[in-house]
């Protein structure tokens, strides 16, 4: 019995790290980039997510808000930010680091067809190589962008 507790009670807990919103899904017949950003550490972590679509809507959760932000940039904000990154969109490939600093955050950067296949980049801000840092200015510069920035 107490083996059931622990496992529910532990249950719980990774429920209230969760950070998927329904209302920061991918929308169905769109194309969408949804960008997640937290510290590379730690099981449970404060994140921020943003997703924006094909028609300009941005839905945004900043990293000391559990609300749910939505406006509209129009599709010239979802260009700009296509655009931005698409030079990081798979198959592309940032070249290995071999330089890195620690604490630094950890972003996945989702893009998403109308059809739902999608494709993820994983990318950690400490690494210290020009293509890398390049790619971290850009992610940091998309909510400013977007007029969405904490």
């Amino acid at each position: 019995m107490l083996k059931y507790l622990i496992m529910a009670a532990t249950l719980l807990g990774l429920e209230s790290c969760a950070t998927v919103d329904q209302a920061l899904a991918p929308q169905p017949g769109l194309d969408t980039i949804s960008i997640t950003a937290g510290p590379h550490y730690g099981a449970s972590r404060q994140v921020s997510e943003l997703m924006i679509s094909s028609d300009g809507r941005v839905r945004f959760q900043g990293r000391r808000s559990s609300e749910v932000k939505s406006l509209i940039v129009g599709q010239e904000g979802y260009q700009g930010v296509a655009a931005a990154l698409a030079s990081y969109r798979l198959p592309n490939a940032i070249p290995a680091c071999s330089e890195w600093m620690t604490h630094a955050d950890s972003y996945t950067i989702v893009w998403t067809d109308p059809t739902g296949a999608s494709t993820t980049l994983e990318h950690y801000a400490g690494a210290m190589c020009p293509e890398s840092q390049e790619l971290t200015r850009i992610l940091m510069t998309i909510p400013t962008m977007l007029g969405v920035a904490d």
